[in-house]
């Protein structure tokens, strides 16, 4: 087995799976156990996710986190994505091929059946959603944008749908955040169509300016959950 199928399945076992959290300690051996594979192409594959500031160090000379962010930090991711977005669809919009266009109308249209259904609380939709993007990043044929928007999907998708989502629900309660994120999903797939419209009909500038909307309004969001949070946890203290 190559290690860069390795790599994947770790990105995918640590930032897809939603059982492991931001914070989290990544043990080098269980993961080698969990994945059936020899430790050293698990040490090389976390190697590189350190490198690209997935993982951190314990600070005790024990191994690896996964990175937390603070509030701050997410809103940092938040604005890169909306740059590097823009970029991956203005060019995708330059340069994509039939199948790619073909490839995202398939997707979009998955997802946007998942949302229908109101199954955006479960896996299919989380990884329909990631693979879209994912695709716009392949349809850019940038190498340097398809990596960089792939590793900072990777990372976002583990934080979103990770200590986020559970700080939303915990801040709202379980059905307010259901149908929070039943018009989110809904608007979401409506912002996938305008940017593969946009891409289809050849328009760099409107590919940009809607990739870049779709991510800013996702940033709007968080914002009000890192508030929602903040006032929760102030609350808490307060009671106590």
């Amino acid at each position: 087995m190559k290690n860069e199928s390795i790599y994947d399945r770790i990105v995918l076992h640590l930032f897809h799976s939603g059982d492991a959290v931001p914070g989290a300690r990544v043990v080098e051996t269980q993961l080698a156990a969990h994945l059936g594979v020899s430790r050293i192409p698990v040490r090389e594959a976390l190697g590189r996710l350190r490198g690209q500031g997935l993982l951190v160090s314990d600070g005790k000379g024990q191994g690896m986190r996964l990175r937390e962010c603070s509030p701050s930090e997410t809103m940092q991711l938040y604005e890169y994505r909306e740059f590097l977005e823009g970029a991956a669809a203005r060019a995708a919009a330059l340069r994509a091929t039939q199948r790619d266009v073909a490839r995202l109308r398939e997707l979009a249209d998955h997802a946007a059946d998942l949302a229908a259904r109101g199954l955006f609380e479960y896996p299919q939709w989380r990884e329909a959603d990631h693979a879209f993007h994912a695709a716009l990043a392949d349809a850019s044929h940038n190498d340097r944008i398809n990596r960089s928007m792939k590793t900072l999907l990777a990372e976002m998708h583990g934080l979103f749908y990770g200590e986020i989502h559970r700080r939303l629900a915990n801040a709202r309660g379980r059905e307010v955040s259901r149908a929070e994120d039943f018009r989110h999903a809904g608007v979401a797939m409506h912002e996938h169509a305008a940017v593969l419209a946009a891409i289809s009909a050849r328009d760099p500038k409107a590919a940009e300016r809607r990739a870049r909307y779709h991510v800013r309004r996702a940033s709007y969001r968080i914002s009000k959950v890192m508030v929602a949070f903040a006032q929760a946890s102030k609350a808490v203290s307060t009671s106590d």
